[in-house]
């Protein structure tokens, strides 16, 4: 979805997604097309000769041939999508991208990265970077208090953070309520909800642990705001 939109606004799109339904090419794709068999051919024979013999998973190598793929054919965007978690995954080492996304976590490899939602969302959020806009989508609680854990502890002393996440589903005409728990040194500096409408909500200086209630008049089927919050440490 997010590689469609960006072409659509013609943009050039580099992608690396798993796993394949028919062919191995589709994992890699150099702007609208799948990887040429004897490109990838030949990005997998100098990855496996950089390597020296060096034990290495099937992931981590075909990952070291896309990036390298993608350093050779540039576009306008490179879309990483992770295999396994986040936090140990081969793609987790671009330092600062431009924007990371965590979709709804489930139970999902628990033999890898869990026995419970938290324990996978921590695993999952291992892709938050300091600095770096993180949209979470819709989340259990569980996985919800992992994952703002771990924004508190990648955001250093007096740094802003932003932390942007989609409600769930479509609003209705109505109230919708939020409830943002921090910790004891921090307080939430401003909250603002931009709403596909164009309406533009703010709220500032929120005590820590308060409920607050975002209103919206307009019905509208396609009406899920993206709530940015700017998370203050003291």
């Amino acid at each position: 979805m997010i590689r469609a939109g960006l072409m659509a606004a013609g943009r050039r799109v580099n992608a690396y997604t798993s796993p394949h339904l028919v062919r191995f090419h589709e994992r890699i794709r150099l702007d609208d097309a799948l990887i040429a068999e004897p490109e990838l051919a030949a990005l997998l024979a100098e990855c496996e000769d950089a390597n020296g013999g060096v034990p290495i998973t099937f992931f981590e190598i075909t990952t070291a041939a896309a990036l390298l793929a993608f350093a050779r054919n540039p576009a306008d965007y490179t879309l990483l999508e992770v295999g396994l978690g986040g936090r140990l995954d081969a793609t987790n080492v671009i330092v600062r991208p431009a924007v990371t996304v965590i979709t709804p976590v489930s139970m999902d490899h628990q033999q890898y990265l869990g026995e419970t939602l938290a324990e996978i969302a921590g695993e999952k959020a291992g892709i938050l970077k300091p600095g770096v806009p993180c949209i979470v989508g819709p989340q259990p609680e569980e996985a919800q208090e992992a994952i703002g854990s771990r924004i508190r502890l990648k955001s250093p002393g007096g740094i802003q953070t932003r932390w942007k996440r989609s409600t769930s589903g479509y609003l209705s005409q109505g109230d919708h309520r939020i409830h943002f728990g921090l910790g004891q040194d921090q307080r939430i500096e401003q909250v603002e909800v931009r709403w596909p409408t164009g309406k533009i909500q703010t709220q500032e200086n929120i005590p820590v642990n308060q409920q607050i209630t975002i209103k919206e008049s307009i019905v509208d089927l396609f009406g899920v705001p993206i709530i940015t919050l700017i998370i203050i440490s003291s």
